[in-house]
């Protein structure tokens, strides 16, 4: 027996050449023609509140905002006429950009909606929000359904572990998709998707924006050549929020094919639930969201006598016949041959604590872990195979962040993220694991010139994929 065990040892980095270091949070800037005004950021939906006071030149940076709104920003100095701008949402992408004329202090105030708001693109890619997001129609739920409305990301494949996501032409391994800024990829390039897990690599229920970034300049932004595809989840705010989302779908739900025959069986099943709210008023908020989802494709091969879809030439009393013989001889149950099936599995659980320490000081507690399971089979189905001859593949990924934003001074900033990703996949045999024991055999002389594919998959005894990665990213912003 020979044990192949891949392994990443903890290691605690400085830097970005594994991992990207994406941003996570909005951003305002702009221009006041006075020195020395107070400008006043406040998110509504949590009531935090920013304020910076404009530099010599007028000059103002607010930085490591919620994302989303609305927002209430109130530009004010000693002598002069308020100003209040309301702005609907702040994006990742799109730092919000404004200049304001302060007017002498015979008027009271000025209200001002939306109409001095200018957006300054950064960079050549595109924004889908939480009002975007929820108006997009989609069968699978799979967040490639919604990339695809960036006309250069093109999307390919039938099920997620094969969705290929290509921006610009290049490979879907090239691209760097995050989840709150932390790297979440295939950490050995096994999957078309370039994601780490079977399925989806996140609830769409759990996601508040997604960007997509092509070839961005921004050199926090590495590990990627293709594109940068960032994932920012949902946070609690000051009003409770829940949802509840199920389906469930079988070949009754679809029509015909065209030749008049039923189509496949199938059975797919999903239910995820999301609840936020406050802890604390004002201080403390939670987000937590629970999705399952289970889907049954049954192979379209049988045997020459059976009812399945496509019919090997080898028939029903062959197969008994070695199953009988691996029994009797060895000990070894074979399993089943006619339309085998398994089921592919996933369970995701992401739970976000967001908080004010202090007018200055705030951090973010982010805790995910998914769960998957998915059968495959080395060789074609085209040739009679037994159902013990499949393997698992199920990864299982927990990830741990935590980020702290700090305001020292108005011209100052800072972000520090530390990220625990372990990641670990061990395959095992369709008959529980046991098969590792069983070596491979392969049976000759049949119809067809076809094979017969009994015991354990002679790739997959025991193979584990450990990784283990530990970062730390500090950023600091300062506004000369």
């Amino acid at each position: 027996m020979k044990k192949i065990l891949l392994a990443f040892l903890p290691v605690l980095l400085l830097t970005t050449s594994l991992s990207a270091n994406v941003d996570t949070t909005a951003r305002i800037k702009g221009t006041v023609n006075v020195s020395g005004a107070s400008v006043e950021a406040t998110h509504t939906p949590t009531n935090t509140t920013k304020t910076v006071v404009s530099s010599a030149s007028g000059n103002f940076n607010i930085n490591f905002l919620p994302i989303g709104g609305p927002y209430k920003i109130k530009i004010s100095k000693t002598g002069y006429a308020t100003q209040t701008i309301d702005v609907m949402s702040l994006t990742v992408a799109e730092p919000l950009k404004i200049a304001v004329n302060l007017i002498a202090d015979d008027i009271d105030e000025v209200q001002v909606i939306a109409s001095k708001v200018s957006t300054s693109k950064v960079n050549s890619g595109s924004v889908l929000s939480s009002e975007r997001i929820a108006s997009i129609p989609t069968i699978t739920r799979n967040i490639a359904d919604y990339l695809k409305f960036d006309p250069r990301v093109s999307v390919n494949g039938a099920n997620a572990r094969s969705t290929e996501i290509s921006v610009l032409g290049k490979n879907s391994r090239l691209n760097d998709f995050t989840i709150d800024g932390v790297s979440f990829n295939d950490a050995f390039g096994l999957n078309d998707s370039g994601f780490a897990t079977m399925k989806n690599p996140i609830s769409i229920d759990f996601v508040d924006e997604i960007t997509v970034d092509i070839t961005p300049y921004d050199v926090s932004k590495g590990n990627a050549t293709g594109g940068t595809i960032t994932a920012v989840t949902k946070a609690g705010t000051n009003e409770f929020h829940g949802s509840v989302y199920t389906t469930q779908r079988d070949k009754s739900n679809v029509g015909d094919l065209p030749n008049g025959e039923e189509y496949s069986d199938f059975d797919e099943e999903a239910l995820a639930i999301t609840l936020s709210g406050p802890i604390i008023k004002d201080k403390l908020f939670f987000f937590i969201g629970y999705e399952e989802s289970e889907d049954t494709r049954p192979s379209l091969w049988g045997t020459s006598d059976s009812n399945a879809t496509n019919k090997w030439g080898t028939s029903s009393q062959t197969m008994d016949a070695v199953a009988k013989h691996m029994l009797d001889t060895y000990g070894y149950t074979a399993g089943s041959y006619n339309s085998i099936t398994f089921p592919t599995t996933q369970e995701q659980l992401l739970v976000k604590l967001n908080g004010n320490i202090n007018d200055n000081h705030a951090a973010e507690l982010i805790y995910q872990v998914t769960e998957d399971s998915f059968y495959s089979n080395y060789d074609s189905s085209a040739n009679p195979v037994f159902s013990n001859n499949y393997y698992e593949i199920p990864p299982e990924t927990d990830r741990v962040t935590l980020n702290i934003y700090s305001d020292w001074t108005d011209r100052f900033s800072t972000r520090i993220r530390f990220s625990d990703r372990f990641f670990e996949q061990d395959a095992n045999s369709g008959d529980g694991g046991y098969g590792g024991l069983m070596p491979e055999f392969h049976i000759y002389g049949l119809p067809n010139r076809e094979i017969i594919y009994v015991g354990a998959d002679r790739y997959r005894m025991i193979t584990t994929l450990l990784l283990d990665m530990k970062l730390i990213h500090p950023q600091s912003t300062t506004l000369l």
